[in-house]
Parts: C-alpha cells; structure tokens; sequence
C-alpha cells in the first residue's frame, strides 16, 4: 500500500546534493523545505549549546567554591588526626603523634619558648617526655574547630597528662592546614 506522502516524495523529481567535497547523495523532494528543516534543527542545537555553556560557566565558581570549602567531612579528619595523636601518645609512640604536624620547616610550636620546623618539634618532644613516665595518658577535651577560609582550621581545646606524680594541663590553639596528605597542624600555641 502506498501512502500518500511516499507518493509525493517519489514524484518529485530526483536531486544530487553534495555534502562534503568528494560525497553526493541522491535525495527527492524539496531541498527548500528539507535545508529549513535543518536550519530550524540547527539554530535550535545552536541555542541548547549556547544555554548550556552559560549553565557551565554560571555554575563553575560555586562547584569551585564548593570544592574549596571547610566541610563535616573535613572537620571529622581533622577530628581523627587528633584522635590518632592521643592514641600514639599513650603507646609511647612520639614519631606516630607527629605525624599529624606537617613535615615541614615552617611547622611551628610556641610554649614557653618559639620551635620552627617539623623535626626540631619532634626533637623537642622526644628531649623533654623521654619515658613514658613522663608522658603520661593524654587527654583532648573541649574541642572547638573554626575554619579560618578554604584550607585552614583554627582548633582549640584543652589538655591534660595524668601522670603518676602529677597532672599537668593547659590550653592548646591549633591551625590545621589543608594539605596534599591531609590536614595536619603548621602551628601549635600550648600552654
């Protein structure tokens, strides 16, 4: 059965019609209404583009900024550097508590004296809490985390060694500092 508009398609006259230099294909029916067609489609594809491309560029600095923000995610790791140094510090374990300062020579602690860099801290530590009498059990309480912008966290809280002869605490200020291995602290204010 022929439908009326194969009919009208096949009875119009054949036309060859290049697409690309060296291609031709044979096509039957108005090339007018076959090149609107087409601009309609095109112009339309042109306009879906165009509205994407201004949703891409609209939306891209809150995606950036999004990206860079201080999430609960960020916090909870901040949260777990100090839960790990806590736990390394009542095995004994100076070298694994260090791990949450950032290896770096702008690493600073400021007690009663001014330390700058990772391993003069270290150092410091290991000189001054050389048995494990001395170190004690550690504990964090009070804990307040503050994102100071994209890449740092303001921590403070306080700290006690309960020791056999003794109880020392004290006040601690933390800036934790995003980096490529995580947040880990570039400055520590304890007294």
């Amino acid at each position: 059965m022929w439908h009326r508009h194969s009919c009208l398609c096949l009875a119009a006259k054949p036309r060859l019609r290049r697409l690309k230099p060296g291609a031709m294909v044979l096509t039957w029916g108005s090339s007018d209404a076959r090149e609107a067609r087409y601009n309609r489609r095109a112009g339309a594809q042109e306009k879906n583009m165009k509205r994407s491309i201004f949703m891409i560029a609209a939306l891209l600095p809150l995606a950036a900024m999004a990206a860079g923000r201080v999430t609960a995610k960020d916090l909870a790791a901040i949260r777990a550097v100090l839960d790990n140094q806590v736990a390394a510090w009542n095995r004994g374990d100076i070298d694994t508590y260090m791990s949450g300062y950032a290896q770096s020579d702008d690493t600073m602690f400021v007690g009663t004296d001014v330390t700058r860099g990772w391993t003069k801290v270290r150092d410091r530590y290991k000189a001054k809490y050389d048995s494990r009498t001395k170190m004690g059990t550690l504990t964090f309480s009070d804990l307040d985390l503050r994102p100071l912008g994209d890449h740092d966290v303001v921590v403070t809280g306080a700290w006690l060694l309960t020791r056999e002869a003794d109880a020392p605490h004290g006040r601690f200020t933390l800036i934790f500092h995003r980096r490529a291995e995580g947040w880990r602290i570039v400055y520590d204010h304890s007294s």
